[in-house]
């Protein structure tokens, strides 16, 4: 999910702010980056809403050599 961190960032918002905007604690936002922990369909509804882009892209992209592989 470290893919959450990076539109978190590019948004500009800290850990603390992300978490306070979809109402959870630091440290349960802070696991679902990291891949401890993961976030139910309303969790990743509210965390793509206060980044204000659709939850398709909270994930990782396959790798185009991956997306070669799963083409052929």
């Amino acid at each position: 999910m470290n893919r959450i961190r990076q539109l978190r960032q590019r948004a500009g918002l800290s850990q603390t702010e992300l978490a306070r905007r979809i109402g959870c604690l630091q440290s349960t936002l802070s696991d679902i980056e990291t891949g401890k922990t993961d976030p139910k369909q309303t969790r990743l509804e509210a965390i793509a809403g206060a980044l204000n882009v659709p939850v398709s892209q909270l994930f990782d992209e396959p790798s185009p050599s991956a997306k070669k592989s799963a083409a052929q």
